[in-house]
């Protein structure tokens, strides 16, 4: 195992954010450290079975319910799993995120998805990060149909909000927060099953679980393109040299979570 990998700032990663230098850039682009410590990276191997790139949100969370399907299946081994991220965990969108984890989202379909989303985050709520304190979002009158589609949608796919309008919606607002302006507030749609993930436990959380299940974690490594071959990825190409993905092409195996 090598422990140590690309630290390009110099940082203090236990406090990413603390006194935080400007990142050097390459080819005019900021490139970002990983948001939490970086420990037990693993070498790139010559190939894999399942190669995920990027160790963003998508990419943690593929590895490791993938691992985790691979064992509990029997038709593998977590470690056939191997994920690659030139900076590390977190390093890119993720470890920017809010933090949010909500289902206010127009697209129908995915109401069904995040509620199976949240059951995740729930399945190890100290390790993630994860406070299911709600999500609240308010509207103006001129929303109103737009909340009620959502409302019903939500409720339809298992994921129970409460709709409040006109006066119920100030009422409800100023029984939370009694200093609340809700001069405009005339929509009111409370997602219960909601909460908030801090960015850096989130992601230590997820790249703990792959941890566990045993994905090499091939943190340091560029990947720079890859090689198909009849619509299927047969390697991955990065700045260390061509890896053989052995199993590419499978919708459900192939290589296909860039985050």
């Amino acid at each position: 195992m090598v422990r140590e990998a690309p630290n390009p700032t110099k940082q203090n990663q236990f406090y990413p954010f603390g006194e935080r230098p400007m990142p050097p850039t390459k080819n005019g682009q900021p490139v970002n450290p990983a948001v939490v410590p970086l420990h037990d990276v693993a070498k790139l191997p010559d190939g894999a079975k399942f190669v995920v790139v990027g160790a963003g949100m998508h990419g943690m969370s593929t590895a490791y319910h993938l691992a985790k399907y691979l064992i509990e299946s029997g038709k593998g081994k977590g470690s056939d799993v191997v994920l690659i991220d030139k900076a590390g965990p977190g390093a890119g969108a993720t470890g920017l995120a809010c933090g949010c984890v909500r289902n206010l989202y127009m697209t129908k379909p995915l109401h069904a998805i995040l509620r199976e989303s949240v059951k995740v985050w729930k399945s190890d709520p100290v390790n993630f990060g994860f406070q299911q304190v709600g999500y609240v979002s308010v509207g103006e009158a001129n929303q109103e149909s737009d909340y009620i589609a959502l409302h019903k949608s939500q409720n339809d796919q298992g994921y129970p909000s409460d709709l409040y309008v006109g006066k119920d919606a100030r009422n409800f607002l100023k029984s939370i927060w009694p200093d609340f302006n809700t001069e405009k507030a005339d929509l009111v749609l409370h997602e219960k099953p909601s909460g908030y993930a801090g960015t850096h436990m989130a992601v230590w959380g997820l790249d703990q679980k792959c941890m566990q299940y045993g994905v090499r974690r091939c943190y340091g490594p560029e990947v720079i393109g890859y090689e198909m071959q009849n619509g299927r990825v047969t390697a991955v190409k990065t700045d260390q040299g061509r890896r053989q993905v052995r199993r590419g092409g499978d919708r459900r195996r192939r290589l296909d979570a860039e985050a």
